[in-house]
Protein backbone atom coordinates (compact mmCIF):
# COMPACT_ATOMS: atom_id res chain seq x y z
CA UNK A 1 0.00 0.00 0.00
CA UNK A 2 1.26 3.72 -0.26
CA UNK A 3 2.29 4.56 2.80
CA UNK A 4 1.78 8.45 1.95
CA UNK A 5 -1.64 8.06 1.08
CA UNK A 6 -2.33 5.70 4.06
CA UNK A 7 -0.70 8.30 6.54
CA UNK A 8 -2.83 10.85 4.39
CA UNK A 9 -6.22 9.13 5.36
CA UNK A 10 -5.29 8.40 8.87
CA UNK A 11 -4.07 11.60 10.01
CA UNK A 12 -7.15 13.43 8.67
CA UNK A 13 -9.54 10.96 10.56
CA UNK A 14 -11.31 11.93 13.63
CA UNK A 15 -10.54 9.83 16.67
CA UNK A 16 -10.29 11.58 19.78
CA UNK A 17 -10.13 9.35 23.13
CA UNK A 18 -13.33 6.73 23.30
CA UNK A 19 -13.89 8.33 19.59
CA UNK A 20 -11.89 5.90 17.42
CA UNK A 21 -14.78 4.86 15.12
CA UNK A 22 -13.38 6.62 11.79
CA UNK A 23 -9.89 5.17 12.34
CA UNK A 24 -10.83 1.22 13.28
CA UNK A 25 -13.05 1.73 10.35
CA UNK A 26 -10.17 2.78 7.78
CA UNK A 27 -7.69 -0.05 9.65
CA UNK A 28 -10.44 -2.12 9.34
CA UNK A 29 -10.92 -1.48 5.32
CA UNK A 30 -7.17 -1.41 4.75
CA UNK A 31 -6.54 -4.73 6.87
CA UNK A 32 -9.05 -7.16 5.13
CA UNK A 33 -6.92 -9.58 3.24
CA UNK A 34 -4.30 -9.50 5.75
CA UNK A 35 -4.89 -11.04 8.56
CA UNK A 36 -6.66 -14.44 9.38
CA UNK A 37 -9.19 -12.98 11.77
CA UNK A 38 -10.03 -9.56 12.65
CA UNK A 39 -12.10 -8.93 15.99
CA UNK A 40 -12.93 -6.06 18.18
CA UNK A 41 -13.75 -5.76 21.89
CA UNK A 42 -16.12 -3.39 24.19
CA UNK A 43 -14.26 -0.42 24.71
CA UNK A 44 -12.14 0.33 21.11
CA UNK A 45 -9.78 -2.07 20.64
CA UNK A 46 -9.26 -3.74 17.28
CA UNK A 47 -7.00 -7.18 16.97
CA UNK A 48 -5.91 -8.81 13.71
CA UNK A 49 -3.92 -12.09 13.58
CA UNK A 50 -1.83 -14.60 11.58
CA UNK A 51 0.98 -17.34 11.45
CA UNK A 52 1.39 -19.84 13.97
CA UNK A 53 -1.28 -20.70 16.58
CA UNK A 54 1.18 -23.07 18.24
CA UNK A 55 4.41 -20.61 18.10
CA UNK A 56 5.30 -17.80 20.47
CA UNK A 57 2.77 -15.09 20.73
CA UNK A 58 3.92 -11.82 19.50
CA UNK A 59 1.40 -8.88 20.11
CA UNK A 60 2.27 -5.39 18.33
CA UNK A 61 0.39 -2.45 19.35
CA UNK A 62 -0.30 0.95 17.60
CA UNK A 63 -3.03 3.24 19.22
CA UNK A 64 -5.96 4.85 17.38
CA UNK A 65 -6.53 8.31 19.47
CA UNK A 66 -5.25 11.54 19.70
CA UNK A 67 -5.47 14.47 22.21
CA UNK A 68 -8.46 16.58 21.93
CA UNK A 69 -11.33 17.80 23.79
CA UNK A 70 -14.47 17.21 25.24
CA UNK A 71 -17.54 19.91 25.68
CA UNK A 72 -18.32 20.53 28.38
CA UNK A 73 -20.57 22.96 28.89
CA UNK A 74 -22.55 25.49 26.29
CA UNK A 75 -23.28 29.19 27.07
CA UNK A 76 -26.36 31.29 26.43
CA UNK A 77 -24.47 32.96 23.48
CA UNK A 78 -23.75 29.66 22.06
CA UNK A 79 -20.13 29.08 22.57
CA UNK A 80 -18.52 26.15 23.73
CA UNK A 81 -16.42 25.38 26.76
CA UNK A 82 -13.89 22.17 26.42
CA UNK A 83 -11.89 20.47 29.13
CA UNK A 84 -8.88 18.43 27.47
CA UNK A 85 -8.86 14.99 27.02
CA UNK A 86 -5.09 13.69 26.91
CA UNK A 87 -2.31 16.32 27.45
CA UNK A 88 -3.64 19.36 25.10
CA UNK A 89 -1.36 21.95 25.19
CA UNK A 90 -3.45 25.44 26.21
CA UNK A 91 -0.88 26.75 24.13
CA UNK A 92 -1.51 25.64 20.98
CA UNK A 93 -5.37 26.15 20.72
CA UNK A 94 -5.79 29.58 20.11
CA UNK A 95 -7.07 30.17 16.86
CA UNK A 96 -6.91 26.95 15.75
CA UNK A 97 -9.55 25.45 13.31
CA UNK A 98 -11.93 22.63 15.25
CA UNK A 99 -13.82 19.96 14.43
CA UNK A 100 -16.75 18.63 16.90
CA UNK A 101 -18.39 15.23 16.60
CA UNK A 102 -21.80 14.78 17.16
CA UNK A 103 -23.43 11.55 18.29
CA UNK A 104 -24.65 11.11 14.76
CA UNK A 105 -21.27 11.33 13.23
CA UNK A 106 -21.71 14.95 12.05
CA UNK A 107 -18.82 17.19 12.12
CA UNK A 108 -19.26 20.54 12.94
CA UNK A 109 -16.61 22.93 12.56
CA UNK A 110 -15.47 26.00 14.49
CA UNK A 111 -12.81 27.77 15.86
CA UNK A 112 -11.02 28.11 19.37
CA UNK A 113 -11.62 32.01 20.37
CA UNK A 114 -8.86 34.75 21.10
CA UNK A 115 -9.32 38.09 21.49
CA UNK A 116 -7.21 40.31 18.87
CA UNK A 117 -4.68 42.09 20.13
CA UNK A 118 -6.62 45.26 19.98
CA UNK A 119 -9.26 44.41 22.39
CA UNK A 120 -6.17 42.96 24.46
CA UNK A 121 -5.04 44.70 27.47
CA UNK A 122 -1.07 44.62 27.25
CA UNK A 123 -0.27 41.97 30.33
CA UNK A 124 -2.12 39.74 28.61
CA UNK A 125 -0.88 39.01 25.68
CA UNK A 126 1.82 36.75 27.12
CA UNK A 127 -0.34 34.80 29.22
CA UNK A 128 -1.87 31.61 28.03
CA UNK A 129 -5.48 30.67 29.44
CA UNK A 130 -5.79 27.14 30.76
CA UNK A 131 -7.92 24.74 28.40
CA UNK A 132 -10.72 25.34 30.89
CA UNK A 133 -10.93 29.01 30.40
CA UNK A 134 -10.99 28.54 26.51
CA UNK A 135 -13.64 28.55 24.48
CA UNK A 136 -15.05 26.81 20.93
CA UNK A 137 -16.99 29.36 18.25
CA UNK A 138 -19.00 27.13 16.10
CA UNK A 139 -20.97 30.29 14.69
CA UNK A 140 -23.75 29.76 16.81
CA UNK A 141 -25.99 32.14 17.91
CA UNK A 142 -27.83 30.35 20.89
CA UNK A 143 -27.68 27.32 22.90
CA UNK A 144 -31.02 26.50 21.06
CA UNK A 145 -28.49 26.84 17.87
CA UNK A 146 -25.54 24.30 19.32
CA UNK A 147 -28.55 21.83 20.22
CA UNK A 148 -29.85 22.46 16.47
CA UNK A 149 -26.47 20.91 15.31
CA UNK A 150 -26.86 18.18 17.46
CA UNK A 151 -23.99 19.12 19.61
CA UNK A 152 -24.28 18.14 23.28
CA UNK A 153 -22.20 17.73 26.36
CA UNK A 154 -19.98 15.20 26.20
CA UNK A 155 -19.45 15.67 22.34
CA UNK A 156 -15.55 15.43 21.49
CA UNK A 157 -13.14 17.18 19.44
CA UNK A 158 -10.13 17.57 17.88
CA UNK A 159 -7.96 20.48 16.20
CA UNK A 160 -8.33 20.26 12.64
CA UNK A 161 -5.65 20.70 10.05
CA UNK A 162 -4.66 19.31 5.95
CA UNK A 163 -1.93 16.54 5.75
CA UNK A 164 1.19 17.78 3.25
CA UNK A 165 4.08 16.50 1.65
CA UNK A 166 6.70 18.53 2.17
CA UNK A 167 10.03 18.65 0.32
CA UNK A 168 12.74 15.94 0.75
CA UNK A 169 10.57 13.17 2.03
CA UNK A 170 8.89 14.76 4.70
CA UNK A 171 5.28 14.86 6.25
CA UNK A 172 3.22 17.41 8.12
CA UNK A 173 -0.25 16.55 9.65
CA UNK A 174 -2.39 15.88 12.86
CA UNK A 175 -2.04 13.04 14.94
CA UNK A 176 0.73 11.54 14.15
CA UNK A 177 1.13 10.38 17.79
CA UNK A 178 -0.23 7.81 16.87
CA UNK A 179 -1.20 7.55 13.03
CA UNK A 180 2.32 6.70 12.41
CA UNK A 181 2.44 3.58 14.67
CA UNK A 182 -1.00 2.67 12.77
CA UNK A 183 0.14 3.12 9.51
CA UNK A 184 3.34 1.67 10.11
CA UNK A 185 1.85 -1.51 11.69
CA UNK A 186 -0.76 -1.98 8.20
CA UNK A 187 2.51 -1.68 6.00
CA UNK A 188 4.13 -4.11 8.03
CA UNK A 189 1.23 -6.59 7.93
CA UNK A 190 1.32 -6.42 4.30
CA UNK A 191 5.08 -6.88 4.03
CA UNK A 192 4.40 -9.95 5.96
CA UNK A 193 1.22 -11.41 4.20
CA UNK A 194 2.91 -14.11 2.14
CA UNK A 195 5.62 -14.40 5.03
CA UNK A 196 5.35 -18.05 6.94
CA UNK A 197 5.31 -16.90 10.42
CA UNK A 198 6.38 -18.89 13.07
CA UNK A 199 4.99 -16.77 15.69
CA UNK A 200 1.37 -16.20 16.33
CA UNK A 201 1.55 -12.18 15.01
CA UNK A 202 -1.62 -9.87 16.90
CA UNK A 203 -1.99 -6.59 16.03
CA UNK A 204 -3.58 -4.94 18.28
CA UNK A 205 -5.00 -0.82 17.12
CA UNK A 206 -5.41 -0.04 20.99
CA UNK A 207 -7.72 2.96 22.14
CA UNK A 208 -7.55 5.70 24.64
CA UNK A 209 -3.78 5.52 25.22
CA UNK A 210 -4.20 9.24 25.47
CA UNK A 211 -6.32 9.13 28.43
CA UNK A 212 -3.97 6.85 30.45
CA UNK A 213 -2.84 3.50 28.29
CA UNK A 214 -6.58 2.10 28.71
CA UNK A 215 -7.24 0.45 25.91
CA UNK A 216 -3.57 -1.47 26.22
CA UNK A 217 -4.17 -2.43 29.71
CA UNK A 218 -7.64 -4.66 28.38
CA UNK A 219 -6.04 -5.76 25.15
CA UNK A 220 -2.84 -6.77 26.90
CA UNK A 221 -5.05 -9.24 29.53
CA UNK A 222 -6.63 -10.20 26.75
CA UNK A 223 -4.19 -11.28 24.40
CA UNK A 224 -1.85 -12.53 27.17
CA UNK A 225 1.32 -12.37 24.71
CA UNK A 226 4.60 -13.29 25.62
CA UNK A 227 6.37 -10.58 23.71
CA UNK A 228 4.90 -7.20 22.89
CA UNK A 229 5.92 -4.74 21.28
CA UNK A 230 4.32 -0.81 21.18
CA UNK A 231 4.56 1.03 18.45
CA UNK A 232 4.82 5.14 18.39
CA UNK A 233 4.90 8.58 16.81
CA UNK A 234 7.56 9.88 19.12
CA UNK A 235 8.44 13.55 20.65
CA UNK A 236 11.87 14.96 18.57
CA UNK A 237 13.76 17.60 19.84
CA UNK A 238 16.11 18.53 16.49
CA UNK A 239 15.10 21.88 16.83
CA UNK A 240 15.84 25.85 17.83
CA UNK A 241 15.36 25.92 21.55
CA UNK A 242 15.90 22.71 23.04
CA UNK A 243 19.16 21.65 24.85
CA UNK A 244 21.58 18.56 23.44
CA UNK A 245 21.09 16.67 26.12
CA UNK A 246 17.26 17.22 26.33
CA UNK A 247 16.87 15.95 22.88
CA UNK A 248 15.09 12.56 23.04
CA UNK A 249 15.42 11.76 19.60
CA UNK A 250 15.75 13.69 16.00
CA UNK A 251 14.07 13.99 12.43
CA UNK A 252 15.86 11.64 9.90
CA UNK A 253 18.21 9.63 11.92
CA UNK A 254 16.50 6.47 11.86
CA UNK A 255 13.61 4.03 13.93
CA UNK A 256 13.67 4.87 17.27
CA UNK A 257 14.43 2.46 20.09
CA UNK A 258 13.70 2.88 23.83
CA UNK A 259 15.57 1.97 26.84
CA UNK A 260 13.38 3.66 29.11
CA UNK A 261 10.52 6.58 29.71
CA UNK A 262 8.70 7.55 31.97
CA UNK A 263 6.24 4.61 32.58
CA UNK A 264 8.66 1.64 31.22
CA UNK A 265 11.66 -0.06 31.56
CA UNK A 266 12.51 -1.92 28.46
CA UNK A 267 13.27 -5.89 28.35
CA UNK A 268 16.84 -5.29 27.61
CA UNK A 269 16.92 -8.30 26.10
CA UNK A 270 14.49 -7.70 23.48
CA UNK A 271 15.93 -4.62 23.21
CA UNK A 272 19.72 -5.60 22.60
CA UNK A 273 18.17 -8.57 20.00
CA UNK A 274 16.18 -5.52 17.86
CA UNK A 275 19.59 -3.53 18.13
CA UNK A 276 21.15 -6.44 16.56
CA UNK A 277 18.51 -7.09 13.83
CA UNK A 278 19.08 -3.28 12.66
CA UNK A 279 22.61 -2.94 12.86
CA UNK A 280 22.83 -6.43 10.95
CA UNK A 281 20.29 -5.39 8.58
CA UNK A 282 21.81 -1.60 8.22
CA UNK A 283 18.37 -0.02 9.12
CA UNK A 284 18.97 2.87 10.04
CA UNK A 285 18.39 3.27 14.10
CA UNK A 286 19.14 5.48 17.19
CA UNK A 287 17.86 5.06 20.84
CA UNK A 288 15.81 7.46 22.43
CA UNK A 289 17.23 9.12 25.23
CA UNK A 290 15.45 8.84 28.85
CA UNK A 291 13.37 9.63 30.55
CA UNK A 292 10.45 11.55 27.94
CA UNK A 293 7.07 10.39 27.57
CA UNK A 294 4.93 7.34 27.94
CA UNK A 295 3.32 4.66 25.81
CA UNK A 296 1.20 1.68 25.72
CA UNK A 297 4.34 -0.46 26.76
CA UNK A 298 3.69 1.36 30.07
CA UNK A 299 0.48 -1.06 30.60
CA UNK A 300 1.70 -4.21 28.31
CA UNK A 301 4.82 -5.03 30.07
CA UNK A 302 2.75 -5.26 33.26
CA UNK A 303 0.03 -7.50 32.22
CA UNK A 304 -0.62 -10.24 34.50
CA UNK A 305 2.78 -11.79 35.47
CA UNK A 306 4.42 -9.94 32.81
CA UNK A 307 5.65 -9.45 29.87
CA UNK A 308 8.89 -9.15 27.32
CA UNK A 309 8.05 -5.47 26.16
CA UNK A 310 9.56 -3.49 23.73
CA UNK A 311 8.97 0.13 22.04
CA UNK A 312 10.05 1.43 18.59
CA UNK A 313 8.67 5.03 17.34
CA UNK A 314 9.07 7.18 14.49
CA UNK A 315 10.47 10.96 15.78
CA UNK A 316 8.22 13.53 14.69
CA UNK A 317 8.69 17.31 15.78
CA UNK A 318 5.76 19.25 17.64
CA UNK A 319 3.41 16.39 17.90
CA UNK A 320 0.53 17.11 20.14
CA UNK A 321 0.11 19.98 17.59
CA UNK A 322 -2.40 19.94 14.52
CA UNK A 323 1.27 20.10 12.73
CA UNK A 324 3.77 17.40 13.30
CA UNK A 325 6.38 16.71 11.03
CA UNK A 326 8.12 13.24 10.39
CA UNK A 327 10.74 12.08 8.04
CA UNK A 328 9.24 9.25 5.46
CA UNK A 329 12.83 7.71 5.07
CA UNK A 330 12.20 7.26 9.07
CA UNK A 331 9.18 5.56 8.68
CA UNK A 332 10.39 3.36 5.90
CA UNK A 333 13.22 2.07 8.66
CA UNK A 334 10.41 1.54 10.85
CA UNK A 335 9.07 -0.81 8.40
CA UNK A 336 12.09 -2.34 7.52
CA UNK A 337 13.22 -3.03 11.36
CA UNK A 338 9.63 -4.60 12.41
CA UNK A 339 9.14 -6.53 9.43
CA UNK A 340 12.64 -7.79 10.22
CA UNK A 341 12.39 -8.57 13.89
CA UNK A 342 9.03 -10.09 13.84
CA UNK A 343 10.54 -12.86 10.90
CA UNK A 344 13.19 -13.62 13.29
CA UNK A 345 12.15 -13.14 16.80
CA UNK A 346 10.43 -16.37 17.39
CA UNK A 347 14.25 -18.24 16.39
CA UNK A 348 15.77 -15.95 18.81
CA UNK A 349 13.02 -16.68 21.65
CA UNK A 350 13.86 -20.48 20.92
CA UNK A 351 17.47 -19.96 20.63
CA UNK A 352 17.71 -18.23 24.43
CA UNK A 353 15.08 -20.29 25.84
CA UNK A 354 12.80 -17.96 26.52
CA UNK A 355 9.61 -19.70 23.81
CA UNK A 356 6.63 -20.64 25.81
CA UNK A 357 6.75 -24.48 26.41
Amino acid sequence: MDSVSLLRELSEAVGAPGNEEEVRAIVRARIAGLADGIEADVVGNLFAWRGDPRGPTVMVAAHTDEVGLLVSAVEPAGFLRVVPLGRSDPRVLPGQEVVVMTASGKRVFGAVGIPSPHLTQESQRTVVPPVEAQFVDIGAQSADDVAARGIRVGDPAVLNAAFRTLDRRMIMGKALDDRAGCAWLLCVLERLARVDLNIRLVAAFTCQEEVGIRGATVAGFRINPDVAIALEGTAAGDFPGIEPHRVPVAVGRGVALTIADNRFLAHRGFFRFAERVAEAHDIPHQTKAPLFGGTDAGALHLTRAGVMTGVMSIPCRYIHTPRAIMSLDDFDAGVDLLATVLSEVGEWLRSTGQAPG
